[in-house]
């Protein structure tokens, strides 16, 4: 089964998208984005070439122009998030040129099988009536060359069903690779123009997380603009058995002032010292007890006691209520990324390694979509 050929192709210097042409196949090409030079092969795929320095210019005629300034680090940060913006959207492509060939392919295996069979009746029925046994008896009789054809038929279906669910799998990986992504780019894309003022764009980004303000002693959630080729690691899984501890906190609410679980209608009564509510700490031992791990805990700590969002308020609330299947859970760190520090009347650019925590409640009712939980700059010196 063969492929469509490649119908565009990136600068491998700055990833710009350019769409593939045969005549430009083998010749050395300069990227209009970033001036970089590079050699396009055959197969859709651009090799860096290194220039030779230029000459030393002598004079004011010669000619020569000094090379361009490299762009902006806000400028760069963005031409790398459209770069993998552009990547995605070839892989999208691909994915279904390859799902129309496959689905090609399997109908004309399909096809070959009716033709193939119609022509064995066909054949059988001359058969039939010129061998007076083989009518009496009514059996088909297949001679070696009919049965290497069907054992063929047969590897082409089982081969064509073999690819499409490899096919399927790529697919889905590629898919949860790529929200976690999503989820990462967008916390650190750009806020609205009314939000984008002093006073208000800090904690617009700060608002798409979970939670907006940690438990005691967890991570926090930093401005941040901008997180380089970040790093996932493999997701791990808190399972519904694990939560059954928070079913006795079933209409109860978390009042971060007083640090208690109280059923609202009780508020004034525990307040008045009359009755009790359940301290946190109570919470996670309940659950540690239960069988979950520190680094569960931790999650379901933030979760829990971290103050939500506006956007999440309602769904965090929802957890004690009507506990999720399983919660999904990803670590993420990079080398490069940039915060913004409010040095009062505007904000600065800080940068360095970051690390990050992306959370997602998946079942019936829940959509699945990961968010960030906490996202923080490694400090200077650490």
């Amino acid at each position: 089964m063969s492929l469509v050929g490649p119908t565009s192709f990136s600068c491998p210097h700055c990833v710009a998208n350019y769409p593939f042409k045969a005549a430009l196949v083998g010749k050395a090409i300069r990227c209009k984005s970033c001036q970089g030079v590079f050699r396009l092969r055959p197969d859709g795929l651009a090799e860096r070439v290194m220039e030779a320095p230029a000459p030393a210019a002598s004079g004011s005629g010669s000619g020569v122009t000094s090379a361009p300034p490299p762009p902006a680090p806000e400028l760069a940060k963005d031409n790398a998030r459209s770069g993998r913006l552009q990547v995605t959207s070839q892989q999208d492509d691909l994915r279904k040129q390859m799902a129309a060939n496959l689905a090609e392919s399997m109908g004309k295996a399909l096809e070959s099988d009716a033709v193939k069979a119609e022509e064995k009746k066909t054949k059988t029925g001359a058969q039939g009536k010129t061998s007076e046994g083989k009518k009496r008896s009514g059996k088909v009789i297949l001679t070696g060359e009919g049965e290497r054809a069907a054992e063929n038929d047969q590897r082409w279906l089982l081969g064509g069903l073999a690819a499409l669910v490899v096919l399927i799998g790529l697919i889905w990986v590629l898919t949860r690779e790529n929200s976690r992504e999503q989820a990462v780019d967008a916390f650190t894309a750009e806020v609205p123009t009314s939000d984008n003022v002093y006073g208000k764009r800090a904690q617009a980004i700060v608002n798409r997380a979970w939670i907006i303000a940690p438990a005691l002693n967890r991570p926090g959630v930093d401005p941040i603009i901008g997180a380089d080729n970040p790093i996932f690691s493999t997701i791990s899984t808190i399972p519904a058995s694990a939560l059954a501890p928070l079913v006795k906190l079933k209409g109860q609410r978390f009042y971060r002032d007083l640090g208690l679980w109280i059923e609202p209608a009780n508020l004034p009564k525990v307040k008045s010292k009359a009755l009790s509510g359940t301290p946190a700490s109570a919470v996670l031992k309940n659950l540690a007890n239960g069988g979950l791990d520190d680094d569960g805990l931790a999650i379901l700590d933030q979760l829990l006691h971290g103050e939500p969002s506006p956007a999440t308020k309602d769904i965090l609330e929802r957890l004690v209520d009507d506990l999720p299947p399983k919660i999904r859970i990803c670590r993420v760190h990079g080398a490069q990324g940039s915060s913004l520090i409010d040095i009062g009347g505007g904000y600065r650019i800080r940068s360095g390694p970051f690390t990050a925590t992306l959370v997602a409640f998946e079942g019936p009712g829940w959509s699945g979509q990961w968010r960030v939980l906490d996202f923080t700059l490694a400090q200077p010196g650490h």
